[in-house]
């Protein structure tokens, strides 16, 4: 396991009780550190903690990767994905990721994601739906550009 034990704390003190929420969700302050929210600076967050409450509420987790259904990125495979960045929905559309690519299979067109995930915080093992930006061959449509950040070239399809 890449990431050091979570460590759960729930303010019990019954003083600080809050029974004024919709069915008794938020009644305590809680918080998870380390774990999996050690991708977090400081590694703390509400959505670590051992039980988070809220509709469709679960810990802190994100998807790994993807590998697109044929025809589902029809300008694949991609030369060069340094800048590619993939931006998928959470399941049910409550929130949405931004992924940096650490890894790109062309011959499988498998992506292996790597910085991330941090937007939306409640977690899923699976995404939704997806799309990508800053990649050169889905320059395709009027309007759109591409900054190539390592030649310093600007290209416009118009």
């Amino acid at each position: 396991n890449k990431y050091p034990q979570v460590q759960y704390f729930t303010d019990n003190i019954m003083e600080h009780t809050r029974n004024n929420t919709p069915d008794n969700w938020f009644q305590h302050y809680m918080i998870g550190t380390a774990g999996l929210c050690s991708v977090y600076d400081p590694p703390v967050s509400y959505w670590c903690s051992e039980n988070p409450s809220g509709g469709g509420a679960f810990a802190f987790r994100t998807p790994s990767g993807v590998t697109p259904k044929s025809g589902a990125l029809p300008n694949s495979p991609y030369a060069d994905v340094s800048q590619l960045m993939f931006n998928v929905w959470r399941p049910a559309r409550w929130a949405n990721w931004m992924f940096e690519v650490d890894q790109y299979n062309h011959s499988s067109n498998n992506f292996t994601f790597g910085k991330g995930g941090n937007q939306g915080a409640r977690g899923s093992n699976s995404g939704g739906d997806f799309f990508v930006e800053n990649v050169f061959e889905e320059l395709d449509s009027p309007g759109e550009f591409f900054y190539n950040r390592s030649t310093g070239d600007l290209y416009l399809f118009y």
